[in-house]
């Protein structure tokens, strides 16, 4: 369970590095805000005008964090057995 919770914790976190490195210093402010509040449907709307292809980029770092993820899974259990 820690380790599945130290996971989400990560992809959450590549996640939102790649969307603030999309934004302007005061939409970054706006951005956290609205992350800290939960405001789920205003992160949305506010990513569509401010970052072009907002999910396909997301989708990506998700994506890659997850291939990250089990090829380290696999490295760790060759070193094992």
């Amino acid at each position: 369970e820690e380790l599945l919770m130290l996971a989400e914790n990560n992809m959450h976190h590549a996640i939102l590095d790649t969307v603030l490195s999309e934004l302007e210093e005061g939409d970054k402010k706006v951005f956290l805000a609205l992350v800290l509040g939960n405001g789920h449907n205003e992160i949305w709307k506010m990513l569509s005008f401010k970052v072009r292809d907002a999910e396909e980029k997301i989708k990506k770092t998700a994506e890659a964090f997850l291939k990250k993820l089990h090829e380290d899974i696999n490295e760790a259990r060759h070193k094992r057995g």
